[in-house]
């Protein structure tokens, strides 16, 4: 209760009045009840594009050709804006499905790009098909004192792999 007072008796005229109590949407002669809504709230627009370095892409295929962890360094990666809050990248592995998968008739480094989403400084991997038929998803963090983005991505095969790139 917050102090204000409601009359018992709302009058229309001299002769017409009605009782102030509505009826409440749970269905009794009257109640109170509390009203949320959820709404999307993202930061401003920044533009992450540019060329990146693999600062270190680690990670572990399940297929037989390439059971052992591999760490990768020094890769390019370009990042190029498609929306105010997508971005393509080059390679979205950082090189790691061409050392894997290079035996499967991949030819280069960019054989395996992607899409990120980004809203203040999270990164979310999505429409990103991989190679052989499945997608990858994901998600990590954007620093923008360093210009690094991090993130973690998989695949339906269960390949995992990390993946660090500093804006050059």
């Amino acid at each position: 209760n917050d102090g204000r007072v409601y009359p018992s008796y709302v009058k229309l005229s001299a002769k017409d009045s009605f009782l102030n109590i509505a009826p409440s949407i749970n269905g009794a002669p009257a109640s109170s009840f509390t009203l949320g809504f959820t709404a999307f709230i993202t930061c401003p627009p920044v533009d992450i594009s540019g060329d990146y370095e693999v600062i270190e892409a680690k990670g572990k295929s399940t297929d037989g050709c390439c059971p052992k962890e591999v760490v990768l360094k020094g890769n390019t990666i370009k990042v190029t804006r498609l929306t105010l809050s997508s971005f393509k990248l080059s390679d979205l592995t950082g090189g790691l499905y061409f050392d894997w998968y290079d035996v499967y008739g991949l030819t280069k480094v960019d054989d395996s790009p992607g899409e990120i989403a980004f809203s203040c400084n999270e990164v979310f991997i999505q429409n990103s098909p991989e190679p052989f038929g499945d997608k990858f998803s994901g998600q990590g963090l954007y620093n923008p004192e360093n210009k690094t983005i991090i993130y973690d991505f998989t695949n339906g095969y269960g390949d995992v792999g990390k993946v660090t790139l500093k804006k050059k």
